[in-house]
């Protein structure tokens, strides 16, 4: 038997060719033969449409309001950090507040941004799923 990557000759029972490394796939595929998602496709089978475009547009919209959120609070503690440091007195009594505030705003923006990612990522895998589950009834049949 020969490697299909370097084409070096192999033992009947080797899982990993010995010169390049690669791995050995117990049941050979044509160079031609199409993947089983491939092939269901080309039979006809019927094209998986998301049903979670909505869902997803809203993971989206909320990791966005996230990340605008980080930008503000960042924005806020560098903005109070500099007048702090330039010991204006009045400065320090005006951005108090601001300074209070800002923090806690970036690192709730944070995990917004985050749970709009998680989300999104629960949707993809759904989608995933359901096209598996399409392409599967379309194997059958």
């Amino acid at each position: 038997m020969l490697c299909p990557k370097c084409h070096a000759e192999l033992e009947p029972d080797a899982r990993f060719c010995g010169a390049c490394g690669g791995a050995i796939d117990e049941r050979p595929r044509l160079p031609n033969q199409p993947h089983a998602r491939n092939d269901a496709r080309a039979q006809g089978a019927p094209r998986y449409v998301s049903a979670y475009k909505t869902g997803r547009q809203l993971a989206k919209f909320i990791s966005f309001i996230g990340w605008l959120l980080v930008l503000v609070g960042s924005i806020g503690a560098l903005v109070s950090v500099s007048f702090l440091l330039s010991g204006k007195n009045l400065a320090e009594l005006a951005f108090l507040p601001l300074s209070v505030v800002s923090l806690p705003v970036a690192i709730c923006g944070l995990l917004l941004a985050a749970h709009g990612q998680s989300i999104r990522a629960h949707f993809d895998t759904a989608d995933f799923a359901g096209e598996t589950l399409a392409l599967a009834k379309a194997g059958r049949n």
